[in-house]
């Protein structure tokens, strides 16, 4: 990710660079040596630590405390109501979910379930909703080279779509009076074209720390648990109707399965619950205490 970041930093500002960055469109690994002995007296090479223990360590009474200091300080640019205080994340949907549980007698050792499929396809779709309780359309971001219309049968209404082959966003999304926007600090969220663009845009961005969204992150608390309850729901109705009995779930019905669960769970209550549990509307600092 750094390697990437400092290439895209000179393209950026027009600066030359080793054509040998070109090949795998990042820094080379003599930078990167040379980078680190820099500044080798604040920074040392570490081992990743795992997801659930990386987020247990670090949400934490400094790293609260560093992003509402953050955050007031974006509410001290303007006069932010609800309206235009937004939350941003995107959720990967699939083909195939993880059965919901069945009641069932004791002493049964297996119990049968339809399901779509061995193996499922990703597809990703990309929320925004706002403090007041309101929803923007979303963007659904197919695992294919090229969109075609048709993908979006049955979508939430005014949803659009996109390709890319891997299904998940890339790394040039696109925003469009001043708004606040809340985001995790993933690296696509941070490149300086984004920066840039928020910038022209009156978008302030607030990110939130790494492995604390699933406790401040409005979407990640209030919605999108909700809503892969609903969608795992409308699977399982959907491979339990006449006439689908035997047929997989494609991507081509997922943004119609998606949408009854978006209309169930991206709801006014749901999403200001959200918004005030994290201590973000009504602002709160202090919630989380200790």
């Amino acid at each position: 990710m750094l390697k990437s970041w400092r290439m895209n930093m000179q393209l950026q500002i027009k600066k030359k660079y080793p054509s040998q960055w070109d090949e795998k469109k990042k820094a080379g690994d003599n930078w990167l040596r040379c980078f680190r002995n820099r500044h080798s007296a604040s920074l040392s090479l570490r081992k990743p630590e795992g997801t659930s223990l990386a987020r247990s360590t670090s949400f934490n009474k400094e790293t609260v405390a560093a992003f509402f200091k953050a955050y007031k300080s974006a509410l001290a640019k303007g006069k932010f109501e609800p309206p235009r205080i937004y939350n941003v994340d995107e959720t990967g949907i699939t083909t195939v979910q993880q059965p919901l549980k069945i009641l069932a007698s004791k002493g049964v050792k297996q119990i049968g379930g339809m399901t779509s499929a061995e193996r499922g396809v990703l597809v990703t779709m990309i929320c925004c909703i706002n403090a007041a309780g309101n929803t923007v359309p979303p963007l659904i971001v197919f695992p294919r080279a090229n969109f075609k219309n048709h993908m979006l049968k049955g979508a939430p209404v005014g949803a659009i779509g996109a390709a890319n082959k891997s299904g998940w966003s890339n790394e040039d999304p696109t925003m469009e009076d001043k708004v606040i926007l809340l985001l995790d600090n993933h690296e696509s969220h941070v490149l300086i074209p984004t920066i840039d663009l928020a910038k022209r845009s009156g978008v302030i961005l607030v990110t939130f720390h790494p492995h604390t969204s699933h406790r401040m992150q409005p979407l990640d608390v209030c919605v999108y648990g909700p809503f892969k309850t609903y969608y795992s729901s409308a699977v399982s109705n959907w491979m339990n109707t006449p006439g689908n009995a035997g047929k997989p779930i494609t991507i081509y019905d997922v943004a119609e399965l998606a949408n009854t669960a978006y209309l169930k769970a991206f709801t006014p209550s749901n999403i200001t619950k959200g918004f005030q549990v994290s201590g973000l509307y009504p602002l709160n600092s202090d919630i989380f205490g200790e």
